[in-house]
């Protein structure tokens, strides 16, 4: 028979269903109310009661619920970033027109690479400003040399006032060892006609010093005229003439010292006479020394403060150069440092924009021509550099299931672009928050990517590795009765079958994960259910 009438085919269809509604029939002799046509809704209370003969008519069958160890995977969908913190947004340093663009989107460029080359006039005036801080610098530094020499070896003015200090103490010595002579004579009442003599032999003595230096004067005077002659002339030396001037003024203190020690030796020697005819000597020697030693003493002082002034004169000239020298040396400083991160423009003005990494060019914005600075009239942006080495991985995980997701769990990546390749990483971050719309949370994977095949945009496959070992209590999806917008299973209790609501997490090799609603050790129908279900529904 090759064709069937509709009837006929409406009875061969229908054949397998009435069949399976006569023997739920003879099974199920105990339903509560066969009148009610309309399902209840899935209750705790909803219990079957089977007879044994339906139960083998049925192949009911029961088993108890256990835990086992499950490896949960979550597959979501991510997107490929370059990380931000590896992307560089590379901008001019200086305003100028773009004289070269030696680098395209794609290119693979390392650190230091020239990128494009512009003509800037600020570049210009850079270069010729650190040439000039170079030039004040080398003067700074010759005068810092000439002043450290300086004081180091000391002036003309220096030098003589130390040798007027060591004179004036070498005076001041005497006069006080001359001092305490006089005391002590005047004690003892040794003063006699010693004195007259004495002061009259210094009166001789003075005089015939005063003939000499007198003398030596002349002498030196005449040799400092014909050296000065000489020296115009151009015969003699500076140095010789300065040691003759030296001499001669010498000379001149000599005999006006000589001069004064004759004035002072006749005094004391009228002094001597008078002294020796009143009886008045021993006070007037004593006075006469105590004068000598506070002048002597008032001399040194005053030959200290030259010293110090003409020392002082020339360490304020030295701490001077040292200024100088720190100002021209930060001033150059400054200028260097410029130049470098300018790359060193050359002397027309031009210079190199370079890589500051390693990477690739993602973006570029410039051409030959173009006027660039960082202002908002003109392109500031010049080229977008990416290291592609590592990249990103950002994945949305919903809300129910971000209780399995930790930080450091395993992930696989698949793009399509790059067909058949597994990439791995681990999450590294997870977002803090979630997403009020979506109702998902962001994590955030670092995937090796050394060959570069992981482009920027790409989207991903994500594969959440979650942590193997976990006991979880599993039931076979046979068990399971999809009712409405719930999930149920048959709990065998007492001789009859209960349904009971559960909650299921996920799916794998004819299992589902039980995540609330039955307990280990419970005994629930894994075979036969759906014909429990029809019982419980009246059908």
């Amino acid at each position: 028979m090759t064709d069937k009438t509709p009837l006929t085919k409406q009875l061969v269809y229908s054949a397998p269903i009435l069949a399976l509604f006569v023997i739920a029939f003879v099974v199920f002799g105990n339903k509560s109310s066969v009148a009610e046509q309309k399902p209840k809704p899935a209750a705790s209370t909803d219990s079957v009661s089977v007879s044994p003969e339906g139960e083998k008519a049925t192949d009911i069958e029961v088993a108890t619920v256990t835990q086992e160890a499950v490896q949960q995977d979550i597959r979501v969908t991510g997107q490929v970033l370059y990380p931000p913190d590896a992307t560089v947004k590379i901008s001019p340093r200086l305003a100028g027109r773009v004289k070269a663009v030696l680098a395209k989107v794609g290119d693979h460029v390392t650190v230091g690479q020239t990128l494009a080359v512009l003509d800037s006039v600020d570049a210009a005036s850079a270069k010729t400003s650190a040439s000039q801080n170079e030039n004040l610098l080398r003067l700074a530094q010759k005068n810092l040399d000439r002043a450290k020499r300086q004081f180091e070896l000391g002036t003309p003015e220096v030098t003589q006032a130390q040798a007027s200090l060591d004179q004036a103490k070498t005076a001041r010595f005497w006069a006080k060892d001359a001092l305490e002579k006089v005391h002590v004579q005047s004690k003892i009442g040794g003063f006699t006609e010693k004195p007259v003599e004495d002061a009259e032999n210094s009166l001789i003595t003075a005089k015939s010093t005063l003939s000499q230096s007198q003398s030596d004067y002349d002498l030196a005077q005449k040799d400092f005229n014909r050296k000065r002659q000489l020296f115009d002339l151009g015969v003699c030396s500076r140095s010789d003439l300065e040691f003759s001037q030296d001499t001669f003024e010498k000379s001149s203190a000599s005999l006006e010292a000589a001069r004064g020690t004759v004035k002072l030796a006749s005094q004391a020697v009228e002094r001597e006479h008078k002294a020796f005819r009143s009886n008045l000597y021993s006070d007037q020697q004593v006075n006469q020394a105590t004068s000598a030693y506070q002048q002597a003493a008032l001399q040194e002082r005053a030959a200290e403060r030259a010293l110090l002034l003409s020392q002082a004169a020339i360490r304020s000239t030295l701490e001077q150069a040292k200024s100088d020298f720190q100002a021209a040396l930060f001033a150059a400083q400054n200028s260097r440092q410029q130049l470098s991160l300018l790359g060193q423009p050359g002397p027309d003005g031009t210079f190199a924009v370079t890589a500051p990494i390693s990477g690739v060019i993602t973006e570029r914005f410039v051409a030959p021509g173009q006027v660039v600075d960082q202002s908002q009239m003109t392109p500031w942006q010049m080229f977008t550099l990416a290291d592609p080495s590592k990249v990103w991985v950002e994945a949305s995980v919903y809300e129910a299931d971000l209780s399995a997701v930790s930080q450091g769990d395993a992930v696989h990546i698949y793009v399509a672009g790059v067909p058949g390749k597994e990439f791995n990483g681990r999450i590294l971050h997870i977002s803090p928050a979630i997403d009020r719309n979506s109702r998902a949370l962001k994590v955030r994977a670092e995937i090796d990517n050394a060959a570069g095949k992981l482009k920027d945009g790409m989207f991903a496959d994500v594969t959440i590795l979650l942590p193997q070992g976990r006991p979880q209590i599993t039931i076979p999806l046979s068990a399971i009765n999809h009712d409405q917008d719930f999930d149920a299973v048959y709990v065998a209790q007492g001789g009859k079958y209960v349904k009971r609501v559960v909650r299921l997490g996920p799916q794998h090799d004819g299992k589902a994960v039980v995540t609330g609603g039955l307990g280990v050790g419970e005994k629930i129908v894994t075979h036969g259910a759906l014909f429990l279900g029809h019982q419980a529904s009246g059908d």
